[in-house]
């Protein structure tokens, strides 16, 4: 487990151009999302290009498992869980 009280927590407004962005940096979404905000012009567009590849991802992977035995949800990766539970609501 993480040692939390390592880890600072930043906002965007504290954060130089050029910062480079880690776990450390930035721990939640809405940070995160800010901080896109305040330094991209079009990053509502960034972020749906983001999102729709993301859902092309997921297709593939469903349509993959088409092919064999669709392993059970509690038996996927962390990250395509909460991918399939935020994309298509699982």
């Amino acid at each position: 487990m993480r040692n939390i009280s390592k880890l600072m927590l930043k906002t965007a407004s504290s954060l130089a151009v050029g910062t480079r962005i880690t776990p450390q940096t930035v721990l939640n979404i809405p940070a995160a999302l800010q901080f896109i905000q305040s330094r991209k012009e079009n990053a509502e567009d960034i972020l749906e290009q983001a999102r729709m590849s993301r859902l092309d991802d997921l297709r593939i992977y469903f349509a993959d498992l088409q092919f064999r035995p669709r392993p059970a949800y509690r038996h996927l990766e962390g990250g395509l869980q909460r991918d399939i539970k935020a994309f298509i609501g699982w």
